[in-house]
């Protein structure tokens, strides 16, 4: 199965600020736009043409860096913009961040197509923080595509419109003759062609007017192409900036460098929630090259807000290099107060989970005809426990960040997923009002979750607060294994009751779980804390069963997982009606609902003589709507495999008096090379409907 939709090159830019669920109204046809309309949205800047699109709610009035011009002392700042320069090139400005998901390439493709730009004029730039400019800007859940497809595509479709008309007037001809297609607008009956550079800048000659308002520009409600008329969405598209990561010339957060910085590393306590008795600096003071000792009190620091956990209690070393900071560290003595937290243990934890597991729930999440009658009637029972362990995020870069506080202002750099959270960390430290803090996201060298939290960019601030001066800083990989967001360990109880063919008519799955809600500052409540949602598998699919737990509800799903994950699982029996023709070794399947998309994997197993379990190939078919880019999706999907590997053969953090055991790679090892399937077969289901997650679905 392939995804249908042919291709040109299209290009252009604009910058959503897309409040998630919100939707912009659709109705049919497109609008005329008068001359003074075009003029009103065409405002020069460096002799260019800029297309914003302001979302209602999300304010009309904000400055960003390089997000807008001033033209007569106005400030020009729509939530989204395209800027279309007189050579032609064309640049958007993403405002969600790339952290490894090909969000840059795909939010690019959307303008691209509608705008029918030529896809190799196209630059993109990436936002920094101004959520009234853009609304929330944070990379999480799948989200960045489905919540950017539709205001994308109106944004692209305007620009087109406008270029188009100005076109035809420049011609003295009926708009109705003229066409967009690859950065050209063409004129059939006479064969004349005005490039986009060319348009640009004589559309914006001369012009000093202000952006419309939101209003004035959605309701121009321009003529959107249909499924089949696309021809860069769907096509199978290099990455934006994947020559720049492959040769290194890109930056990375740790390649950030401020003049006058300085770098520091942090000692935390080892035990989760401790704090710092007391310490002697002497030693550390001695490196060549320190500059300072700093003890971070997180618990005088007012909290963040709820999913947005302060930073650890510690004492920093701030120096010139980072060698001298990592040299003081390591001679820095400590006293450290553990508190509570150094009596837990791993196993004490599934101690007390076996002992939870004895008695009633503390909430009951489904509960779907009478299990106990059901089991009575079957066949044969079946009973089985399963666990599964805290996992740390371990992405390639581990966490970092700049940070400078001025007088009235502070400056972040962090590669982050969620710049508004790294600016409330900020505000809350510094005290300073929002518009005081300038966040500059840069490129994240993977994020999986843990850089949507702000601890690490909130330490920077601190420290460049207490020595007046830009602090970089920089986490070891013992530092990310040990004081970061762990995946909640579980434990599962599975019962199920057989009639005589060995179909179940009986299920019930009870689950005690550590609550990331919890930790997180989400709430404790039992029904709001877990990790089983009420149409988890095995919902819908017979009468009988019952989902416990002593601790949680997630948010109710608005849509029936079950009723797409079977037909998922029926398109892998491909050929001869085989499943997925697997032949030797064991079979493995799986199929989930996530992000409102459908995955399900077959996996075939090999046991060598070594023993050790190796998965030989995995075909996946999966349902997520549109696909912008097959080229992004398909990785999605196999990095998720990959990065699932890791965590089914060998993933496990394990907690002794209260810390963590594993450090590095050695003991907490990632899938090698060795390890990676030697067949991935992907099969996107075709779907013009709009596009949902890819990012998360597939692990």
């Amino acid at each position: 199965m392939t995804r249908s939709g042919g291709v040109p090159r299209g290009v252009s830019d604009v910058v959503p600020g897309v409040v998630p669920g919100s939707r912009i109204p659709t109705r049919a046809g497109g609008a005329s736009m008068t001359r003074r309309g075009f003029l009103r949205a065409s405002v020069a800047a460096g002799g260019g043409l800029l297309i914003g699109v302001s979302l209602p709610g999300c304010g009309d009035r904000a400055t960003g860096d390089g997000a807008g011009s001033a033209k007569d002392g106005e400030e020009f700042a729509p939530n989204a913009f395209l800027r279309i320069e007189g050579d032609g090139t064309v640049t958007i400005t993403v405002q969600r961040p790339e952290i490894g998901q090909g969000v840059r390439t795909a939010l690019a493709m959307i303008v691209a197509e509608e705008l029918e730009a030529d896809w190799r004029s196209v630059k993109v730039e990436q936002a920094n923080l101004d959520e009234r400019l853009y609304g929330e800007q944070y990379a999480g859940g799948s989200d960045s595509v489905q919540y950017s497809w539709d205001l994308l595509r109106r944004a692209g479709a305007t620009a087109r419109e406008l270029l188009v008309q100005a076109a035809s007037e420049e011609w003295g001809v009926s708009g109705a003759e003229c066409e967009a297609r690859d950065g050209r607008v063409l004129h059939g009956p006479s064969g004349r062609s005005l490039g986009y550079g060319p348009l640009a800048v004589l559309a914006a000659r001369g012009l000093s007017e202000e952006m419309p308002d939101a209003e004035t520009l959605v309701a121009t409600e321009p003529a959107l192409k249909t499924p089949g008329e696309y021809r860069l969405i769907g096509r199978r598209t290099p990455s934006l900036d994947g020559a720049e990561v492959v040769t290194g010339r890109i930056r990375f957060g740790l390649d950030t460098r401020v003049e006058d910085m300085l770098v520091a590393t942090v000692a935390r306590c080892p035990v989760f929630g401790g704090r710092v008795q007391g310490f002697d600096a002497a030693a550390a003071e001695a490196v060549p090259g320190v500059r300072a000792v700093v003890e971070i009190d997180a618990d005088a620091v007012e909290d963040f807000g709820p999913n947005n956990p302060k930073m650890a209690n510690g004492v920093a070393v701030v120096a010139e290099s980072t060698w001298a900071a990592m040299k003081g560290r390591d001679a820095l003595r400590i006293d450290w107060d553990p508190g509570p937290g150094a009596a837990e243990s791993t196993e004490g934890f599934w101690r007390e989970c076996e002992r939870l597991a004895g008695e009633p729930a503390q909430a009951r999440i489904r509960d779907d005809g009478d299990f106990e009658s059901a089991m009575t009637r079957a066949a044969r029972r079946v009973e089985a426990t399963y666990r599964v362990p805290y996992l740390a995020h371990t992405p390639m870069e581990p966490m970092n960040a700049v940070a400078h506080v001025t007088d009235g202002r502070c400056d972040v750099w962090a590669p982050c997923q969620n710049p508004g959270y790294v600016g409330t960390a900020a505000g809350k430290v510094t005290g300073l009002p929002p518009e005081a803090v300038h966040v500059h996201v840069v490129r994240s060298g993977g994020g999986f979750g843990r850089r949507f939290y702000a601890d690490y960019a909130a330490e920077a601030v601190y420290l460049s607060r207490a020595v007046g001066a830009p602090v970089q800083v920089v986490w070891s990989r013992e530092d990310d294994v040990r004081h970061g967001f762990y995946r909640p360990a579980g434990h599962h109880v599975l019962t199920a009751g057989l009639d005589p063919a060995g179909r179940p008519v009986a299920w019930r799955h009870f689950l005690a779980n550590a609550s990331r809600h919890a930790a997180l500052g989400r709430g404790g409540d039992p029904r709001e804390a877990g990790e089983l949602d009420d149409f988890d598998f095995p919902a819908l699919t017979w009468a009988a069963q019952g989902v416990e737990a002593a601790g949680g509800r997630p948010d109710r799903a608005h849509l029936l997982a079950m009723e797409r994950i079977a037909p998922t699982l029926r398109a892998l029996r491909l050929g001869d009606g085989s499943l997925a023709q697997f032949h030797g070794g064991g079979v493995g399947i799986a199929g989930s609902y996530s992000n409102s998309s459908y995955v399900a994997h077959v996996v075939e197993v090999s046991a060598p003589a070594d023993g050790r379990v190796r998965v030989e190939r995995v075909v996946s078919a999966v349902d997520c709507g549109m696909v912008v880019n097959p080229s992004g999706a398909e990785a999605q999907v196999e990095g998720c495999i990959v990065y699932g590997l890791t965590a089914a053969l060998y993933g496990e953090i394990t907690i002794r008096e209260g810390r963590a055991v594993q450090g590095n790679f050695d003991d907490y090892p990632l899938a090698g090379i060795s390890m990676v399937p030697a067949q991935f077969e992907t099969h996107i289901l075709p779907w013009d409907d709009v596009p949902t997650g890819v990012g998360e679905m597939g692990l």
